[in-house]
Formats: structure tokens, sequence, C-alpha cells
């Protein structure tokens, strides 16, 4: 991949980035009633740790001769909580499709293809938490009863 077009497109990921951490800073704002104890600390979080993928990727950008953009992604905002984390999973799952094209693309550069590949990975765990909180991969439970055995030594 042609370096200005890397350099394009690792400042979508950092405009993600950026949009994810005020996003989430601004539901740990917004989110109230008897969710807020839990999420309130959940989105400060989350918010944390996309200001350090943001970091991660400007750094690399400067090292590859770039600017880090300044401008976020669309940012988008609500008081609903489902909602909520319907919007993070959305920008989530892009920042994933970015990060793996990203990991293909630098397939003869071992210290790229290694980074982006990290940066798919920690956002697949976002996305898989995401859609365990909003219930899209029901749990089939086989046994409601599980006795355990005692094995002889």
């Amino acid at each position: 991949m042609e370096r200005d077009a890397l350099i394009r497109q690792m400042n979508q990921g950092l405009s993600l980035e950026y949009a994810l951490m005020i996003q989430y800073l601004q539901q740990s704002y917004l989110v109230q009633g008897l969710s807020r104890a839990v999420y309130h600390d959940f989105f400060i979080r989350e918010s944390e740790g996309n200001r350090k993928h943001a970091q991660q990727l400007g750094e690399r950008i400067v090292a590859l001769g770039g600017t880090p953009t300044v401008e976020p992604a669309t940012i988008r905002q609500t008081t609903d909580l489902a909602e909520m984390l319907q919007h993070d999973l959305e920008v989530e799952r892009e920042a994933l499709r970015l990060y793996t094209e990203l990991a293909n693309a630098m397939a003869d550069n071992v210290p790229l293809r290694l980074f982006f590949e990290e940066m798919a990975f920690k956002e697949q765990d976002d996305v898989w938490e995401l859609e365990k909180l909003l219930e899209q991969h029901k749990v089939a439970i086989p046994q409601k009863e599980i006795r355990m055995q005692r094995i002889a030594s």
C-alpha cells in the first residue's frame, strides 16, 4: 500500500477513535437511572481505551511522515442506554473492519501488520462485549442443573 493511502486510512481510524473517545465520555455524563451505577464507569473505561488507541495511531502516523487528523468521525448521542450501546457497536465494527483491512494490506510490513492485528484484536473484544450487552447472541443453557461428581483418586 502506498504511504499516502496508508496515512489516509490510518487517519480514518484516528477519526473513529476520537469519535468513540468523545461519544463514550458523553455517554458517561448522560446515562441515568439504575443503569448509571454500572454504565457510568464502563463508558469512562471505554473512553480511556479509545484515547490510548488514538495516541498509538497518531504516533505511528507521524513516524510515517504524516500529520494526524484532529477531526473526529460523527459523534452520535442519545439518553437511551440501548441506543448508546448500539451507536458504540456500529463505530467499533467500523474500526474493526478498517484495522482488519489495514492488517491484510501490510502483509510485507511485519511491524505495521502486527500493530493493526493488535488493534483489530482489541476492537473485536469491544464488539463482542457490546453484542453481549445488547443480547445479540442468546446463550442456550443445555442443562438447568449440573451435579458435580467426585472423582476417586
